[in-house]
């Protein structure tokens, strides 16, 4: 026989909930929590479908359109600048990466817990904070890499091409942020 306190029996029509320090235990929901009937749980799906098959059209246009932009380029460049081309960004991407140190991926945890406890100030310190550091290491990053370039670079073509990546990694570094922002 199972002892009742460790497997309560939930009443007609609740949801088990998980107390917070008793995640083992289910407790019945409060008597005022709404239950929803199958009517409303069809357009709750329903919504919920338009809106993923809405994001994956423009998830499927984007990716389409990044295709056709990289052989516009290609054709445009040629093989050898297009190759110049492809090398500093993938070297940019590398960089960008590294100077977001983490912080894309922290505001998706941390903004959805302070806009859920309206902790406003907090919710501006860490966007403030992610995007000040990322872009102070970035433009380090890029006068640094600069230096070097200007320094070792073999050709003109190869340090004109790598001079222009780096000053994007700032403005790409600020964009991974904010879109992580929007995404939170």
């Amino acid at each position: 026989m199972k002892p009742h306190f460790l497997f309560p029996e939930p009443a007609e029509g609740r949801v088990l909930k998980r107390a917070p320090d008793e995640a083992a235990c289910p407790q019945p929901a409060p008597p005022d929590a709404p239950v929803l009937d199958t009517a409303h749980q069809g357009v709750l799906v329903g919504r919920v479908a338009r809106g993923g098959a809405t994001a994956f059209m423009i998830y499927s246009v984007g990716i389409g359109l990044a295709y056709i932009s990289q052989l516009v380029v290609a054709r445009v460049l040629g093989l050898e600048d297009f190759g110049l081309y492809t090398y500093v960004f993938a070297w940019m991407v590398v960089l960008v990466y590294c100077c977001t140190l983490g912080f894309d991926v922290g505001v998706l945890r941390f903004i959805p817990v302070y806009k859920n406890e309206q902790a406003w100030p907090l919710l501006r310190g860490i966007i403030q904070y992610a995007q000040r550091r990322s872009v102070a290491v970035a433009v380090s990053v890029m006068l640094i890499g600069s230096v070097a370039v200007l320094t070792w670079a073999s050709t003109p073509e190869r340090r004109d091409t790598f001079l222009v990546g780096l000053m994007l990694v700032p403005i790409l570094v600020l964009l991974r942020i904010r879109c992580a922002v929007v995404r939170a």
